[in-house]
């Protein structure tokens, strides 16, 4: 009753009686991943903020850049860059909502499989937006590559080939 919300040290069991001990030794327990958890969750934000900086950096640097123009056809075009780069910066929070619903809604599902169609089906989404942005951008899987299996979570293993090929 005398402890803060935060304070998650281990319960001590010294002066508890011998039958309260395995009680003791489950709350310790529970405390100690709940401990762990709030330590993913505060890695995961300091992440999350990393990540998000550099983009929304871009966007302040190219809208004072956009109210700098005068020129009509040149601040169209600035406006142009900061529309991609608005939509970077939401696809990005996108992926990590995403990266934060599967860390926390349900442990990752580890499933066995290829990668190769994995990371194809990944590049065949990512095909129209770097059409957009005339990109000649493909997928070449190597032969010995073609059979490479993994076992991971689907969501988090996509996300992370979309990471690659999208940097």
């Amino acid at each position: 009753d005398k402890r803060g919300t935060l304070d998650l040290r281990p319960i001590d069991p010294m002066h508890a009686p011998t039958e309260l001990m395995p009680l003791i030794g489950s709350v310790n327990a529970l405390l100690g991943r709940v401990e762990e958890n709030f330590e993913s969750q505060r890695r995961f934000i300091a992440d999350a903020a990393h990540q998000l900086r550099t983009p929304l950096a871009g966007l302040r640097s190219q809208t004072e850049l956009a109210l700098a123009e005068e020129d009509p056809a040149a601040l169209r075009q600035a406006l142009g860059r900061l529309d991609q780069a608005s939509a970077r910066a939401i696809h990005l929070a996108n992926r990590l909502l995403a990266l934060a619903r599967a860390g926390t809604v349900h442990a990752p599902a580890h499933v066995a499989g290829p990668l190769a169609p994995l990371a194809r089906a990944i590049a065949e989404e990512m095909v129209p937006r770097a059409i957009g942005r005339d990109i000649d951008f493909g997928l070449e899987v190597d032969a010995a590559a073609a059979d490479v299996r993994i076992r991971a979570d689907p969501l988090l293993i996509g996300e992370l080939v979309s990471n690659l090929v999208d940097n």
